[in-house]
Protein backbone atom coordinates (compact mmCIF):
# COMPACT_ATOMS: atom_id res chain seq x y z
CA UNK A 1 0.00 0.00 0.00
CA UNK A 2 1.35 3.14 -1.06
CA UNK A 3 1.79 6.76 1.03
CA UNK A 4 -0.61 8.15 -2.28
CA UNK A 5 -2.93 5.76 -1.16
CA UNK A 6 -3.23 6.16 2.24
CA UNK A 7 -2.88 9.75 1.72
CA UNK A 8 -6.10 9.90 -0.95
CA UNK A 9 -8.04 7.71 1.82
CA UNK A 10 -7.76 10.10 4.32
CA UNK A 11 -8.87 13.28 1.83
CA UNK A 12 -11.80 11.28 0.49
CA UNK A 13 -12.67 10.08 3.93
CA UNK A 14 -12.57 14.08 5.46
CA UNK A 15 -14.67 15.48 2.65
CA UNK A 16 -17.65 12.49 3.31
CA UNK A 17 -17.21 13.64 7.07
CA UNK A 18 -17.99 17.39 5.55
CA UNK A 19 -14.56 18.25 7.33
CA UNK A 20 -12.26 21.16 6.39
CA UNK A 21 -8.17 21.46 6.29
CA UNK A 22 -8.64 23.52 9.41
CA UNK A 23 -11.00 21.49 10.79
CA UNK A 24 -9.02 18.59 10.62
CA UNK A 25 -5.87 20.49 11.91
CA UNK A 26 -8.26 21.88 14.90
CA UNK A 27 -9.07 18.17 15.95
CA UNK A 28 -5.38 17.10 15.37
CA UNK A 29 -3.83 19.83 17.78
CA UNK A 30 -1.55 20.98 14.43
CA UNK A 31 -1.07 24.13 12.68
CA UNK A 32 -2.99 24.22 9.22
CA UNK A 33 0.28 24.34 7.35
CA UNK A 34 0.96 21.30 9.00
CA UNK A 35 -1.98 19.10 7.92
CA UNK A 36 -2.07 20.92 4.79
CA UNK A 37 1.52 19.05 4.32
CA UNK A 38 -0.20 16.04 5.45
CA UNK A 39 -2.33 15.92 2.47
CA UNK A 40 0.48 16.67 0.27
CA UNK A 41 2.59 13.66 1.12
CA UNK A 42 5.35 16.47 2.58
CA UNK A 43 4.60 15.42 6.04
CA UNK A 44 5.47 11.69 7.46
CA UNK A 45 3.09 10.42 9.16
CA UNK A 46 3.45 9.07 12.57
CA UNK A 47 1.45 5.95 13.74
CA UNK A 48 -0.06 7.85 16.41
CA UNK A 49 -0.91 10.60 14.42
CA UNK A 50 -2.39 7.86 11.91
CA UNK A 51 -4.51 6.54 14.76
CA UNK A 52 -6.31 9.60 15.84
CA UNK A 53 -7.11 10.51 11.81
CA UNK A 54 -8.82 7.44 11.67
CA UNK A 55 -10.58 7.93 15.13
CA UNK A 56 -11.97 11.92 13.41
CA UNK A 57 -12.68 10.30 10.70
CA UNK A 58 -14.95 7.12 11.79
CA UNK A 59 -12.48 4.58 10.59
CA UNK A 60 -10.82 1.59 12.03
CA UNK A 61 -6.83 2.03 11.08
CA UNK A 62 -6.92 -0.88 8.89
CA UNK A 63 -9.25 0.64 6.46
CA UNK A 64 -6.44 3.56 5.69
CA UNK A 65 -4.02 0.42 4.89
CA UNK A 66 -6.31 -2.26 3.49
CA UNK A 67 -5.55 -3.22 -0.15
CA UNK A 68 -8.76 -3.17 -2.48
CA UNK A 69 -8.74 -5.07 -5.32
CA UNK A 70 -9.42 -2.88 -8.49
CA UNK A 71 -11.80 -3.52 -10.57
CA UNK A 72 -11.17 -3.21 -14.30
CA UNK A 73 -14.11 -2.34 -16.27
CA UNK A 74 -13.40 -2.29 -20.40
CA UNK A 75 -15.00 -0.83 -23.23
CA UNK A 76 -14.22 -2.78 -26.21
CA UNK A 77 -15.40 -2.79 -29.90
CA UNK A 78 -12.94 -2.90 -32.96
CA UNK A 79 -15.50 -1.10 -35.03
CA UNK A 80 -15.06 2.79 -34.64
CA UNK A 81 -17.92 5.04 -33.40
CA UNK A 82 -19.97 2.48 -31.35
CA UNK A 83 -20.03 4.86 -28.33
CA UNK A 84 -17.01 3.68 -25.87
CA UNK A 85 -15.86 6.85 -25.00
CA UNK A 86 -18.94 7.96 -24.08
CA UNK A 87 -20.27 5.30 -22.03
CA UNK A 88 -16.83 5.04 -20.04
CA UNK A 89 -17.38 8.75 -19.40
CA UNK A 90 -20.88 8.24 -18.22
CA UNK A 91 -20.10 5.03 -16.47
CA UNK A 92 -16.53 6.48 -14.71
CA UNK A 93 -19.09 9.64 -13.60
CA UNK A 94 -21.95 7.32 -12.09
CA UNK A 95 -19.85 5.22 -10.19
CA UNK A 96 -17.97 8.19 -8.76
CA UNK A 97 -21.25 9.71 -7.56
CA UNK A 98 -22.47 6.41 -6.72
CA UNK A 99 -19.19 5.84 -4.59
CA UNK A 100 -17.84 9.44 -3.32
CA UNK A 101 -15.52 7.47 -1.53
CA UNK A 102 -13.84 5.16 -4.02
CA UNK A 103 -11.27 6.48 -6.75
CA UNK A 104 -12.15 5.90 -9.96
CA UNK A 105 -9.97 6.60 -12.96
CA UNK A 106 -10.56 6.54 -16.93
CA UNK A 107 -7.64 4.96 -19.01
CA UNK A 108 -7.78 6.34 -21.98
CA UNK A 109 -6.12 4.38 -25.07
CA UNK A 110 -8.43 5.58 -27.58
CA UNK A 111 -6.38 7.15 -30.94
CA UNK A 112 -9.20 10.06 -30.44
CA UNK A 113 -8.18 10.76 -26.74
CA UNK A 114 -11.95 11.46 -26.42
CA UNK A 115 -12.14 10.69 -22.71
CA UNK A 116 -8.83 12.62 -22.10
CA UNK A 117 -10.20 15.78 -24.26
CA UNK A 118 -13.41 15.42 -22.17
CA UNK A 119 -11.67 15.82 -18.88
CA UNK A 120 -9.64 18.71 -19.99
CA UNK A 121 -12.78 20.79 -20.93
CA UNK A 122 -14.08 19.74 -17.62
CA UNK A 123 -13.60 22.11 -14.81
CA UNK A 124 -13.43 20.50 -11.91
CA UNK A 125 -14.01 16.37 -12.78
CA UNK A 126 -14.93 13.46 -10.84
CA UNK A 127 -12.60 11.13 -11.80
CA UNK A 128 -9.09 10.99 -13.07
CA UNK A 129 -8.30 10.55 -17.07
CA UNK A 130 -4.79 8.72 -17.87
CA UNK A 131 -3.74 7.73 -20.88
CA UNK A 132 -1.39 5.60 -23.17
CA UNK A 133 -0.66 6.85 -26.46
CA UNK A 134 -0.46 3.65 -28.26
CA UNK A 135 0.13 5.42 -31.74
CA UNK A 136 3.09 6.76 -30.70
CA UNK A 137 4.65 3.97 -28.27
CA UNK A 138 7.01 1.77 -29.14
CA UNK A 139 5.90 -0.68 -27.11
CA UNK A 140 2.12 -0.23 -26.55
CA UNK A 141 1.42 -3.45 -24.60
CA UNK A 142 4.03 -2.91 -22.29
CA UNK A 143 3.43 0.91 -21.85
CA UNK A 144 -0.51 -0.06 -21.57
CA UNK A 145 0.42 -2.55 -18.73
CA UNK A 146 2.99 -0.54 -16.57
CA UNK A 147 0.29 2.49 -16.38
CA UNK A 148 -2.49 -0.09 -15.80
CA UNK A 149 -0.43 -1.47 -12.51
CA UNK A 150 0.54 2.57 -11.49
CA UNK A 151 -3.35 2.99 -11.80
CA UNK A 152 -4.71 -0.12 -9.82
CA UNK A 153 -2.80 0.61 -7.66
CA UNK A 154 -4.57 3.73 -6.41
CA UNK A 155 -7.77 3.36 -7.75
CA UNK A 156 -10.72 0.71 -7.15
CA UNK A 157 -12.30 1.39 -10.39
CA UNK A 158 -10.47 1.42 -13.69
CA UNK A 159 -12.80 2.37 -16.79
CA UNK A 160 -10.71 1.61 -19.59
CA UNK A 161 -11.67 3.49 -23.30
CA UNK A 162 -10.29 1.60 -25.96
CA UNK A 163 -9.73 2.31 -29.84
CA UNK A 164 -11.44 1.23 -32.54
CA UNK A 165 -9.53 -0.61 -34.90
CA UNK A 166 -8.91 -4.08 -36.66
CA UNK A 167 -4.99 -3.83 -36.99
CA UNK A 168 -5.05 -3.80 -32.93
CA UNK A 169 -5.86 -7.44 -32.07
CA UNK A 170 -2.64 -8.29 -30.73
CA UNK A 171 -2.87 -5.23 -27.98
CA UNK A 172 -6.66 -5.35 -27.25
CA UNK A 173 -5.90 -9.00 -26.58
CA UNK A 174 -3.29 -7.96 -23.98
CA UNK A 175 -6.35 -5.26 -22.67
CA UNK A 176 -9.49 -8.11 -22.32
CA UNK A 177 -6.18 -10.29 -20.23
CA UNK A 178 -6.41 -7.31 -17.33
CA UNK A 179 -9.96 -7.05 -17.59
CA UNK A 180 -12.83 -8.01 -15.16
CA UNK A 181 -15.72 -6.98 -17.39
CA UNK A 182 -15.86 -5.97 -20.76
CA UNK A 183 -18.68 -4.19 -22.22
CA UNK A 184 -19.17 -4.27 -26.17
CA UNK A 185 -21.04 -1.36 -26.84
CA UNK A 186 -22.78 -1.99 -30.56
CA UNK A 187 -25.42 -0.52 -32.92
CA UNK A 188 -28.48 -2.59 -33.67
CA UNK A 189 -27.97 -3.06 -37.38
CA UNK A 190 -26.37 -6.24 -39.65
CA UNK A 191 -23.31 -4.06 -40.93
CA UNK A 192 -22.58 -2.91 -36.96
CA UNK A 193 -22.66 -6.67 -35.79
CA UNK A 194 -20.69 -7.65 -38.67
CA UNK A 195 -18.09 -5.25 -37.89
CA UNK A 196 -18.27 -6.59 -34.24
CA UNK A 197 -17.17 -10.31 -35.26
CA UNK A 198 -13.19 -9.76 -34.64
CA UNK A 199 -13.85 -8.70 -30.66
CA UNK A 200 -15.97 -11.59 -30.47
CA UNK A 201 -13.47 -14.05 -31.42
CA UNK A 202 -10.86 -11.71 -28.97
CA UNK A 203 -13.22 -11.90 -26.38
CA UNK A 204 -13.77 -15.82 -26.16
CA UNK A 205 -9.72 -16.33 -26.42
CA UNK A 206 -9.59 -14.10 -23.46
CA UNK A 207 -12.40 -15.91 -21.42
CA UNK A 208 -10.74 -19.04 -21.67
CA UNK A 209 -7.08 -17.63 -20.85
CA UNK A 210 -8.87 -15.74 -17.75
CA UNK A 211 -10.91 -18.93 -16.65
CA UNK A 212 -7.58 -20.96 -16.97
CA UNK A 213 -5.77 -18.21 -14.33
CA UNK A 214 -8.71 -18.73 -11.90
CA UNK A 215 -9.54 -14.85 -12.86
CA UNK A 216 -12.52 -13.70 -12.80
CA UNK A 217 -14.50 -12.31 -16.41
CA UNK A 218 -17.50 -11.59 -17.98
CA UNK A 219 -18.41 -9.53 -21.07
CA UNK A 220 -21.36 -8.08 -21.62
CA UNK A 221 -22.63 -6.52 -24.85
CA UNK A 222 -25.18 -3.22 -25.10
CA UNK A 223 -27.65 -1.85 -27.53
CA UNK A 224 -26.28 1.72 -28.04
CA UNK A 225 -27.90 4.85 -29.92
CA UNK A 226 -31.49 2.58 -30.22
CA UNK A 227 -34.94 4.23 -31.09
CA UNK A 228 -36.42 1.44 -29.22
CA UNK A 229 -39.01 0.52 -31.69
CA UNK A 230 -40.47 -2.95 -32.38
CA UNK A 231 -38.08 -4.54 -34.74
CA UNK A 232 -34.72 -3.15 -32.88
CA UNK A 233 -36.52 -4.79 -30.04
CA UNK A 234 -37.12 -8.19 -31.57
CA UNK A 235 -33.39 -7.42 -33.42
CA UNK A 236 -31.98 -7.34 -30.03
CA UNK A 237 -33.90 -10.21 -28.45
CA UNK A 238 -32.65 -12.77 -30.75
CA UNK A 239 -29.33 -11.55 -31.40
CA UNK A 240 -26.45 -13.84 -30.51
CA UNK A 241 -22.99 -13.10 -30.01
CA UNK A 242 -21.03 -16.23 -29.08
CA UNK A 243 -21.15 -18.34 -26.02
CA UNK A 244 -19.35 -15.72 -23.98
CA UNK A 245 -21.21 -12.47 -24.44
CA UNK A 246 -24.49 -11.63 -22.59
CA UNK A 247 -26.84 -8.97 -24.22
CA UNK A 248 -27.41 -6.78 -21.24
CA UNK A 249 -31.23 -6.18 -20.44
CA UNK A 250 -30.47 -2.59 -20.27
CA UNK A 251 -30.14 -0.47 -23.16
CA UNK A 252 -29.44 3.18 -24.45
CA UNK A 253 -30.61 5.66 -26.79
CA UNK A 254 -28.73 8.18 -29.08
CA UNK A 255 -30.44 10.77 -26.49
CA UNK A 256 -28.82 9.34 -23.33
CA UNK A 257 -25.22 8.67 -25.19
CA UNK A 258 -24.90 11.75 -27.35
CA UNK A 259 -25.87 14.25 -25.26
CA UNK A 260 -23.61 17.66 -25.77
CA UNK A 261 -23.48 18.03 -22.14
CA UNK A 262 -21.14 14.95 -21.20
CA UNK A 263 -18.79 16.48 -18.70
CA UNK A 264 -16.49 14.76 -16.06
CA UNK A 265 -18.13 17.91 -13.92
CA UNK A 266 -21.15 15.67 -13.40
CA UNK A 267 -22.99 12.51 -13.75
CA UNK A 268 -25.26 12.52 -17.35
CA UNK A 269 -27.71 10.21 -15.97
CA UNK A 270 -31.85 8.95 -16.24
CA UNK A 271 -33.52 5.88 -16.41
CA UNK A 272 -32.07 4.07 -19.03
CA UNK A 273 -28.37 5.30 -17.67
CA UNK A 274 -29.54 4.22 -13.95
CA UNK A 275 -30.53 0.46 -15.55
CA UNK A 276 -27.41 0.48 -17.31
CA UNK A 277 -25.20 1.10 -14.07
CA UNK A 278 -27.16 -0.95 -12.07
CA UNK A 279 -26.18 -4.10 -14.36
CA UNK A 280 -23.23 -3.31 -14.64
CA UNK A 281 -22.21 -2.88 -11.28
CA UNK A 282 -24.18 -6.43 -10.23
CA UNK A 283 -20.93 -7.49 -12.50
CA UNK A 284 -18.42 -6.36 -10.80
Amino acid sequence: MSTKHVIERIKIARKINKLTQKQMAEKLGVSDTTYKKIELGQQNIEISRLTKIADILNLDLTELFAEVPSKVITFVNQKGGTGKSTLSVITATNLKERHPEKRIAILDLDFQSSSEFVHKISENPLVEVFRVDIHESTSPVVDFLNTLKKVKKECEYVIIDTAGSVVLAQFISAVLSETNLAVVPLELTDLTVHGTLPTITLIEDAASRRKEQSKTFKALAVANKMKANVSELKYRKDLKLGDHIEMMDAYLTSKVTYGRDLSLDRALTNKEVEAFINEIESWV
